[in-house]
């Protein structure tokens, strides 16, 4: 990985949008506003947060807007699982890589660095806990003991977490 020019780091812009309460409707509207982007452009796109990072300025209607060291830092602890709904869930890691997948050049080194630190940070905390544990926190936040049955509809990894 070529290290990233200065500038680049100085001149990274992260254009934030948090979703997880939002509507399908909502969703798209949001989708609509962030398509502004373009395509050379890190996106993190999770059931919690929307998130474009790019090499310079950005106009869009983004309510959160990062610049600099802080865009950086940001999602490092984004990828670390520190904004998730269950600390150090690693679902998101693999969403940031996915993201991360479609840039090139400086963008691609920063978000690289991004998750290099994220990846020591997560080994350091020892986290290791995922998005299916959030039915047993809740269970226990509600009081409420585990009884019954409960149909998990989905393939992916996380219905099979939650199963």
């Amino acid at each position: 990985m070529k290290a990233p020019a200065l500038t680049a780091v100085e001149s990274l812009t992260a254009c934030l949008w948090e979703t997880a309460s939002l509507s399908p409707r909502a969703m798209g509207i949001v989708r609509d506003l962030a398509s502004v982007h373009g395509t050379d452009r890190v996106v993190v796109d999770s059931c919690q947060r929307l998130e474009y990072y790019g090499i310079g300025p950005c106009r869009c209607d983004a309510p959160h807007r990062l610049h600099g060291l802080e865009a950086l830092h940001h999602l490092a602890e984004v990828a670390s699982g520190l904004h998730a709904a269950e600390l150090g869930e690693d679902q998101v890691m693999g969403q940031v890589r996915e993201g991360v997948s479609g840039a090139d050049g400086d963008l691609r080194a920063l978000a690289g660095l991004a998750v290099a630190a994220a990846r020591a940070f997560r080994r350091a905390e020892e986290f290791d806990t995922d998005s299916g544990r959030l039915l047993d926190r809740a269970l226990q936040a509600a009081e409420v003991a585990p009884q019954g049955d409960l149909l998990v509809l989905g393939a992916g990894r996380l219905g099979r977490l939650v199963a």
